[in-house]
Order: C-alpha cells, then sequence, then structure tokens
C-alpha cells in the first residue's frame, strides 16, 4: 500500500523507495520476512548507486512492541541498509491501514524538523525534502 502511493516517483534517479514489506505486523509466518531482506539485498546491489529510502516502524520504541518479531524484523532491515547502502533515508513511521484501503503516515517526527527548515507538505514533499537536504 505504501508503494501505490509512492509509485509516481518510480522514475526518480537519485532515490529509490523501497516499499515491499510485510504488510501484517503480527505475522509469526518467516518466509514474510525472508522475502523482504531477500527483495532488499538484490535492490541494494542492483541500485547502489541510488539512496534508499525505507519507511520502518515507530514500534521500535513501544515497549509492548519491540520484542515482536515484525519488530525485530525492522530493525534488522535498518541495520542491512546501514550497513551496506551507500546512502540510504529510514523513516520511522506510524502506518495505520483503514478499512478502505488507505492508509496514514504519521508524519509528526518529521514534521518539526520539516518545519525549522520551511518544507512545506505537499504531494511531493518527500522527494523534495530528500533531494534538498539528503
Amino acid at each position: 500500500m505504501v508503494g501505490k502511493r509512492f509509485h509516481s516517483y518510480s522514475e526518480e534517479d537519485q532515490f529509490l523507495i523501497f516499499a515491499s514489506g510485510v504488510s501484517n505486523s503480527k505475522t509469526t509466518n518467516q518466509e514474510v520476512y525472508d522475502r523482504e531482506i531477500k527483495l532488499l539485498r538484490q535492490t541494494v546491489r542492483e541500485h547502489i548507486d541510488r539512496s534508499i529510502v525505507y519507511f520502518s516502524t515507530c514500534s521500535i520504541y513501544d515497549p509492548d512492541e519491540k520484542n515482536s518479531e515484525y519488530v525485530r524484523h525492522k530493525q534488522n532491515i535498518e541495520e542491512f541498509i546501514q550497513t551496506n547502502a551507500r546512502q540510504y533515508n529510514i523513516f520511522r513511521v506510524y502506518i495505520e491501514i483503514n478499512k478502505g484501503n488507505c492508509f496514514e503516515i504519521d508524519i509528526s517526527l518529521m514534521k518539526p524538523v520539516a518545519d525549522d527548515l520551511k518544507i512545506k507538505f505537499t504531494p511531493d514533499y518527500l522527494p523534495a525534502l530528500l533531494r534538498k537536504y539528503f
């Protein structure tokens, strides 16, 4: 679902938005976790010259969730990106899926920084933010 939101940026040469993830944060199915890390490894290898943009989870800070398989997986993904990608941006966000299959990204963690930098959150805010400051 995140991938659909950023599809219009697929032609972006500088950044690669990695939006293939585990859609169910409660799953214990190791295959879905393995699939994401395999795809990420391939993506980083094939696009070494692009900055990887990854949406992680703010559940890392949640004492009730921080030891879940999902959060440990997200931490492993972050570590892999930090170790293997030449350039990257990791956003720890809260993503809520509603019944209409729409999603909301809580950008509250980015907004104070963006306000200080005088960035307006328009439909192209993410690529503009990344190009200008990263």
